[in-house]
């Protein structure tokens, strides 16, 4: 399967990889909920898939972080707000993906899915924005994998909240340059052969927002942020979900 890194559209802000689009004949579409990779992960926020409030302080150290050799990173790192951050990306993904299929005109209906956890693979090299990016390194990708079969309907359509949090300005892992405050939202949407459970399409959606001006957000100017990222991902899928 090829892997594709690239910007969309005109935004640098989003970063996508895919593969083969949709068929154009999707029958009945099952949608689960939302599943968080954070639950496969003892440290997520050091894995990349946190979900949460993020402070960074203290100015930076270099560590070493195991076989990812010496690091960058702010000294303090506090993760708060993990509880209603969860609830907000759930509801927000899952009204997301709700209303793109019924704007489609698509059948769908909520269905239970098992298995399907995508794989995850470190990216080789550097990329251009290591040095100041709003994500720990290193970066990786993902590659879906199938689920079992599901009945009464014809394609299943699961989406996974890769990360989705927001910070203040600082050093995350290997970012020697540090960031402003800002905020990340990664969703990875997979579509199903409902009768195989075998893949049929995907699209890997990073999306981030970055404001270099701010330091120390608000909690108003914390959910400009989220709401932006959100909004980000919102036009990704009214434009190559179906």
């Amino acid at each position: 399967m090829l892997m594709l890194l690239l910007a969309c559209g005109k935004s640098p802000d989003v970063f996508v990889a895919a593969a083969a689009q949709a068929p154009k004949e999707l029958g009945t579409v099952g949608l689960a909920a939302p599943v968080f990779l954070e639950d496969t992960s003892e440290t997520p926020f050091d894995d990349g898939v946190y979900v949460g409030n993020i402070v960074l302080s203290g100015g930076y150290v270099v560590t070493e972080r195991g076989e990812y050799g010496m690091q960058t990173h702010s000294k303090e790192i506090t993760l708060s707000g993990e509880d209603t951050y969860r609830t907000l990306s759930h509801d927000t993904v899952s009204q997301m993906f709700e209303t793109s299929l019924t704007e489609s005109g698509t059948t769908w209906l909520a269905v239970e899915v098992v298995g399907g956890a995508p794989e995850r693979r470190k990216l080789r090299g550097s990329h251009e924005e290591d040095g100041t990016d709003n994500v720990n390194l290193p970066r990786f990708t993902l590659s879906p994998s199938a689920i079992e079969p599901v009945e009464g309907v014809d394609h299943v359509l699961v989406p996974y909240v890769v990360r989705y949090y927001s910070h203040n300005a600082g050093w995350f892992y290997g970012q020697e340059k540090g960031c402003g405050a800002g905020a990340r939202l990664r969703v990875l949407w997979v579509l199903h052969d409902a009768h195989s459970g075998g893949v049929a399409a995907w699209r890997d959606i990073d999306v981030r927002h970055i404001d270099p001006y701010l330091f120390s957000p608000s909690s108003a100017e914390i959910e400009d942020a989220l709401i932006e990222v959100e909004t980000l991902l919102r036009r990704d899928l009214d434009r190559h979900l179906f």
